[in-house]
């Protein structure tokens, strides 16, 4: 299958590769090509997703989220890109309710429904995008411009925020209830707090600091 790559920045938790990819070997006969982005100093992570089955690449531009996503969308060539976390379960049937919509030429920001986010679950929000790579190449999923999937002055929060109101800019955001990728994190009592976690939400209010004054610049 290659019209989808499926993008995971991962950092510091080998732990969670035999989990993720058992989770989408289970989900469908055919998975896609999942890109595990590293660090390079994170060599047990490193050695946990290459031997889970997963393509391993290691990112030159840093080891934040958005560094990681910009990097993976550079050196990867699919039409279409899952930009996810490793916390995650995939649920039977996600890749073909979010197909018939990759078959839709206004559609270029898919909203997979991660179980638990109210903003998700009432269809306004994205937090785990399946994202059409020419839309990015021609106009950009970040306020940034072509060639931008995020905008690099992030953390990790807020990142979500941009492409989803880009998305709703262009009128390219749809999101698809039976695309179930669950979201196993503490806030939802899913998943377990850990250092990764910390460091994630370290910048949270900055974050959204930088999306309100970026918002007021560039939102259309």
């Amino acid at each position: 299958m290659t019209d989808l790559a499926i993008i995971v920045p991962v950092l510091r938790r080998p732990n969670s590769a035999s989990r993720f990819m058992e989770s989408l070997a289970d989900s469908m006969a055919d998975p896609p090509v999942v890109y595990a982005i590293t660090d390079k100093a994170d060599a047990a992570t490193r050695r946990a997703w290459l031997h889970a089955g997963a393509t391993v690449m290691t990112s030159t531009r840093g080891h934040r989220f958005p560094q990681k996503a910009q990097f993976a969308y550079e050196h990867t060539t699919e039409p279409w890109l899952l930009l996810i976390g490793d916390d995650v379960m995939f649920h039977d049937g996600w890749y073909d309710h979010a197909m018939v919509w990759m078959h839709n030429r206004r559609v270029c920001l898919i909203s997979t429904n991660d179980m638990h986010n109210p903003f998700v679950l009432n269809g306004t929000h994205a937090t785990h995008p399946i994202i059409r790579r020419s839309w990015v190449n021609d106009a950009g999923a970040s306020w940034d411009g072509p060639g931008n999937i995020v905008h690099l002055g992030y953390d990790h929060a807020a990142v979500d925020l941009e492409w989803t109101e880009r998305a709703r800019e262009d009128d390219a955001f749809q999101f698809v209830q039976g695309c179930k990728i669950e979201h196993l994190h503490p806030t939802w009592g899913t998943g377990r707090r850990d250092p990764t976690y910390e460091l994630g939400m370290r910048h949270y209010h900055r974050d959204h600091e930088l999306f309100r004054t970026r918002q007021e610049k560039y939102a259309i």
